[in-house]
């Protein structure tokens, strides 16, 4: 529930939502997501929960890491640098 909770404290004025990344394994997105709020970037990762659910959405959708429009080319830029 955390994420949602995170989610809802998303300033509407900061820009919309972007995915910069997605990923097959949660466990991935996590991870970027951990680098990226390390950062200092607000970010979330969407569709994490799909394996548990339904594998074949993991394989067809995957869990999408989102952050603001004001983020996402730093954001994208530290994902292709730890990369």
């Amino acid at each position: 529930m955390r994420g949602l909770v995170d989610m809802a404290q998303a300033d509407p004025q900061q820009g919309k939502l972007v995915t910069i990344a997605t990923f097959h394994n949660p466990h991935e997105g996590h991870i970027a997501l951990g680098a990226l709020r390390a950062e200092g970037i607000p970010s979330w990762l969407l569709g994490e929960h799909h394996p548990a659910v339904a594998l074949h959405l993991s394989i067809a959708v995957g869990a999408r890491l989102v952050t603001l429009e004001g983020g996402a080319a730093r954001g994208t830029t530290i994902l292709e640098e730890a990369a």
